[in-house]
């Protein structure tokens, strides 16, 4: 409903009022009991049980913005800072300790080291909060993301010894004021306005919701999840001495032990736990391991993995492989001339990403369904593999008792006040701002695309051709000496230029797209500039051996020793690097 009403007006009474205008009198819920939250301290609005009649009523009365329903979304996620060039070792200031920001999500574990208040003082003057007392407040999503945000230096931090370092959030003396709003992975939307509606009165500085990535509107700032320098891999060995290599953090240590390997659709139902327990299962489809780690299965190998993915983190030794990979294994599960089919699976290691930064399958590229013009997210940060604190309690932490955790996911996005949006009116705007002051100017100077927007969208009609220029400013963060170089990869059917394609620090980029046809779908291509240095490298596995050998055994192998592995993501069948396109899983 916009801007809260000026004087000693109760929005409450307001609400109220409303809602007995449109509820009958012989419903089973009076309208008192129908209001769930009056959201009256920073903005004028309110939660209710209502039938979709009543919904409707309520839309069509003067002054009300918007009604939608009630949804219940899911949370979504600390080598990161450094990577983007933000270090430790920085000069902070006084103001730096008095930035509050406000966590929404799931709680957190307020014993943990990173929440350590040594060398605080007490709140800024400007804190109007108080704290609230909840039996269900320990969780460890949102100790996780409050922790990246603002968390304590923590030195020698580690996931069961993987990804040891320090662990930092990226202002580590701000504060951090944590309003809890899901239960079991579950956020309901009133509960999530009413967090933002606290905060603010509360006096926090910066607000950061872990709670969703569909965020279209214009004055939120959408975050894509894309990768650091750190990658794992995790490594598993069949009866037949042959080792793979699949991704994934697996922190579990079954110290080079063999366990009978059986293969099984993994699917809900599907699962006879007295066949399954104390065995490695191959699975033909994704799981969870939920169902697995409680029949007490040793491990699992899954299948399906491509290039770009991160998978989940699960609650038992696992490693998810290529098709390449899968195939070997299911021939060898199925291999009659073999008696006993054995496997193990190693604790993953850490190697360096040499292709990032990229953005990985889970993480929404785009485009805008309600604008397409401009695409969402705004820009990525990293989500991948980051290192942060966790409750030890916490249901879903993979070994009990640990104190940090790794975890992937869109993690954060920081909402930025504004009111520009395509085709909102001037009384809409004055609806919402509560100003009559404001006015929506006729001339349209500045199209969508000319906004600079790291990203560029264009939604063109499948059959037109079409040429289209954008132009952007750019600014050099790194060293005044160094120069840009633009590479391109377009997508087929579109030629993309960019000028000039060597940069400075005062150079304008512009980027061409000329002559190009567009299929009735979303295609996507992108550019970056290289500074010069890093690069991917392709090596080719050995897969034969240079005698022939009996198959070793299980003691004469480790992980790390034996020539005979095969790379996650290794093809029998070359590929030419002209003709390799990183896109060709998402299209």
């Amino acid at each position: 409903m916009g801007e809260l009403p000026k004087g000693e007006v109760s929005t409450s009474h307001i609400h109220l009022d409303m809602l007995q205008n449109v509820i009958d009198s012989n419903s089973s819920i009076a309208p008192a009991g129908s209001l769930i939250y009056s959201y009256q301290r920073s903005f004028n609005g309110f939660a209710a049980k209502l039938t979709k009649e009543e919904a409707d009523q309520i839309a069509g009365m003067k002054g009300v913005v918007s009604v939608f329903p009630n949804q219940k979304l899911k949370l979504h996620t600390t080598k990161s800072w450094d990577f983007i060039g933000f270090p430790l070792n920085v000069k902070r200031s006084n103001v730096e300790s008095d930035i509050i920001v406000g966590v929404v999500d799931s709680g957190i574990w307020p014993e943990s080291e990173s929440f350590s208040d040594k060398g605080f003082g007490p709140p800024p003057a400007k804190w109007k909060g108080t704290c609230q007392v909840s039996a269900d407040f320990k969780y460890g999503h949102g100790t996780h993301t409050a922790s990246t945000v603002a968390g304590d230096v923590v030195s020698k931090a580690s996931f069961a010894g993987l990804g040891t370092g320090t662990a930092r959030g990226g202002v580590p003396s701000a504060r951090i004021a944590v309003y809890k709003v899901c239960w079991s992975n579950r956020c309901d939307d009133a509960d999530i306005l009413k967090a933002f509606d606290d905060a603010i009165a509360d006096g926090v500085d910066i607000i950061s919701a872990s709670t969703t990535v569909t965020s279209f509107e214009p004055w939120s700032l959408s975050t894509a999840a894309s990768t650091t320098n750190r990658r794992f891999s995790t490594k598993f060995r069949l009866g037949n001495g042959q080792i793979y290599e699949g991704i994934g953090v697996n922190p579990f240590d079954l110290k080079n032990q063999s366990f009978p390997l059986i293969s099984s659709l993994c699917e809900p139902n599907s699962l006879d736990e007295k066949l399954v327990k104390g065995k490695i299962v191959y699975c033909e489809s994704r799981s969870d391991g939920q169902k697995l780690a409680s029949a007490g299965v040793a491990g699992m190998i899954i299948k399906g993995a491509r290039v770009g993915e991160v998978p989940s983190s699960v609650t038992l030794a696992s490693s998810l492989t290529d098709l390449y990979a899968a195939s070997k294994v299911f021939i060898y599960v199925n291999d009659s001339s073999v008696n006993k089919k054995t496997a193990t699976i190693f604790k993953s290691n850490e190697a360096n990403n040499l292709l990032s930064p990229y953005v990985p399958s889970f993480s929404s590229r785009g485009p805008n369904p309600i604008t397409p013009n401009i695409l969402k997210p705004d820009l990525s940060a990293p989500g991948v593999y980051i290192l942060a604190a966790y409750s030890p309690i916490a249901s879903d932490l993979a070994i009990k008792g640990l104190k940090f955790s790794i975890i992937s996911g869109t993690s954060m996005a920081c909402p930025d006040a504004t009111l520009r949006m395509e085709g909102y009116d001037t009384e809409r705007v004055q609806q919402i701002s509560g100003s009559k002051d404001f006015k929506c100017s006729k001339a349209n100077s500045l199209a969508v695309g000319d906004l600079n927007y790291p990203s560029f969208a264009l939604s063109i009609p499948p059959s037109d051709t079409f040429s289209r220029v954008y132009r952007r400013i750019v600014t050099n963060v790194g060293s005044p000496k160094s120069t840009y170089t633009a590479k391109v990869v377009a997508p087929k059917g579109l030629r993309i230029a960019v000028q000039p394609s060597v940069l400075s620090l005062t150079s304008i980029a512009v980027i061409r797209y000329r002559e190009a046809r567009r299929e009735n779908r979303s295609i996507y291509g992108f550019c970056f500039f290289d500074v010069g240095f890093g690069g991917p490298l392709v090596v080719a596995p050995k897969l034969e051996k240079d005698s022939e050998e009996d198959p070793v055994e299980d003691s004469e192998v480790d992980s790390k020793g034996s020539d005979d592995y095969v790379p996650f993501g290794y093809s029998p069948k070359p590929v030419d690097p002209v003709d390799f396109d990183p896109w060709d899983d998402y299209k």
